[in-house]
């Protein structure tokens, strides 16, 4: 058995702040090691924030140099060139025209939504309410919350959220044509192509290109959120690189910073910007806004996507998951599928379906006492690996898993 243990630490989505868990020694590479000595695959990319692997030696360095002249000054007054660097090499490929800093997903979301509204107020003032997809999740915080699927994680807050339209997740198009339509909508946030927390739902980047045309013919600013899909995970750069039309302000996090320190960008076009550079002012900010060290995390990480080894590398990662698709489809897995370097399934199981499904505690103990780490959604497993995974473990994990479908996750 692996050991657990109890701390004074109250731990993201855990039921008690009492329930036990794996104590981590150290990492590298695309592994984890345990207390007792044992490695496990470290397959969710420590919660999506994983790219290159633990420990890399050139973002160390990067690290540790930008620590040793400046780690942090007042951004409200001050730049320095990190930050300038980190937003002049992302606006350029993404197409955007400004960066603004934050401190993680939510926070990156709830600029982008503050900057939308604001927008809408001084150029169309009728248009004040905001549009979704059924099932999205765009973080924590209370406007990142109001633009997600109502659940259990914001019903204790509900009332205090604003209202949002819901756009039908499957074949959303005509429902935006009808809403649109009427004048009111200021922005539609998007996660494109994925959806995470709703249990990695995928979907075409034609219906994406759809969703744009749509909100450019009727004036509404689309916001895509690509705190999870940013940064290689579905086979580009960035999403969105998957169609020719354009977003007008993007989210990024999770790996912006290879997964070594806490970061939020919020990327926004000119048309988005124009109005502030004519003296209206964003009235939000964080203490740690723009952090050096963090940039120079961000701008190290950037450094290896330009290596065409680590492109060579994803696409191994993208062909060795599509190939797992049938390993586990003959296991029993039910609409097992991949985008990019993520794959999924569900399992078939008694009661409630989605994340709040109980086979997630066997799942993941049987895969841990097995040398793999997962979190599954409910009874929708995925396998999300950093780009350092050597491709028999990651074949591998797929054998695991479907080890574990065929002995209904008993040996635990």
């Amino acid at each position: 058995m692996v050991e657990k243990v109890v701390s004074r630490v109250w731990r993201p989505f855990t039921p008690s702040a009492s329930a036990p868990a794996v104590r981590v020694l150290s990492a590298e590479g695309a592994f984890l090691t345990l207390e007792d000595g044992r490695r496990v695959l470290d397959a969710t990319s420590s919660w999506w924030v994983q790219s290159h692997g633990h420990a890399h030696p050139y973002v160390a360095a990067a690290v540790a140099r930008q620590a040793s002249s400046l780690c942090q000054t007042l951004f409200a007054d001050f730049t320095h060139r990190p930050a300038e660097e980190l937003a002049e090499r992302l606006t350029a490929m993404t197409g955007m025209h400004r960066a603004f800093f934050s401190d993680d997903g939510s926070t990156a979301v709830e600029v982008a939504l503050k900057i939308a509204l604001l927008h809408a107020a001084l150029v169309r003032p009728e248009a004040r309410r905001v549009a979704a997809l059924e099932g999205a999740y765009h973080g924590d915080a209370f406007g990142a919350m109001s633009v997600s699927a109502r659940s259990e994680f914001s019903r204790p807050f509900e009332r205090l959220l604003f209202d949002v339209d819901f756009l039908p997740f499957h074949d959303p198009v005509p429902a935006m044509e009808t809403l649109f339509s009427r004048g009111q909508t200021a922005a539609v946030i998007i996660e494109p192509l994925v959806q995470g927390t709703a249990g990695m739902r995928f979907y075409p980047p034609q219906i994406l290109s759809d969703m744009v045309r749509t909100a450019r013919k009727h004036d509404v600013t689309v916001i895509f959120d690509e705190v999870m899909t940013g940064f290689g995970r579905t086979g580009k750069m960035f999403a969105c690189q998957w169609i020719d039309e354009k977003p007008d302000l993007i989210c990024l996090s999770k790996a912006l910073t290879a997964g070594v320190v806490p970061m939020g960008l919020t990327l926004a076009n000119e048309r988005m910007f124009e109005p502030f550079s004519a003296g209206e002012t964003l009235w939000h900010g964080h203490s740690y806004t723009g952090n050096a060290v963090a940039c120079a995390a961000a701008l190290a990480s950037l450094d290896l996507f330009e290596q065409p080894e680590t492109w060579r590398q994803i696409q191994a990662l993208v062909d060795a998951q599509a190939a797992g698709k049938s390993v586990l489809t003959a296991a029993g897995a039910q609409n097992v599928r991949s985008c990019g370097v993520i794959l999924a399934f569900e399992v078939e199981t008694d009661g409630p379906q989605g994340y709040f499904n109980e086979i997630k505690h066997k799942i993941k103990s049987y895969s841990l006492h097995r040398g793999l780490a997962v979190r599954p959604l409910g009874n929708t497993v995925y396998l999300f690996p950093p780009y350092c995974t050597p491709l028999d473990d990651l074949r591998r994990s797929h054998e695991i898993l479907a080890e574990g479908l065929t002995n209904a996750w008993r040996q635990i």
